[in-house]
């Protein structure tokens, strides 16, 4: 017997949505990263590859460069 459970959809603002998208791109990063040794993250190892600590630290300057930025209530964590 099938259940037919009534679909609920909830509207998120634009800046839950961001949330919800950089939370699960981030948590992606952190899972390729993950069978990673200390040393895979250290400076890089050839010219056609970057650390992957140079990715994860690209994907959250992104957001907060070009999302939270928009946000006016939003201050910049470090200016630098």
């Amino acid at each position: 017997m099938e259940s037919h459970a009534p679909t609920i959809k909830i509207q998120l603002s634009r800046k839950e949505r961001l949330t919800v998208r950089y939370r699960k791109v981030r948590q992606r990063s952190e899972s390729l990263c993950q069978p990673l040794s200390e040393e895979d993250y250290v400076v890089q190892p050839i010219v056609d590859v970057s650390p992957p600590k140079w990715h994860l630290g690209h994907t959250s300057w992104f957001f907060e460069t070009f999302v939270l930025s928009t946000d006016h209530s939003y201050s910049v964590f470090h200016p630098e």
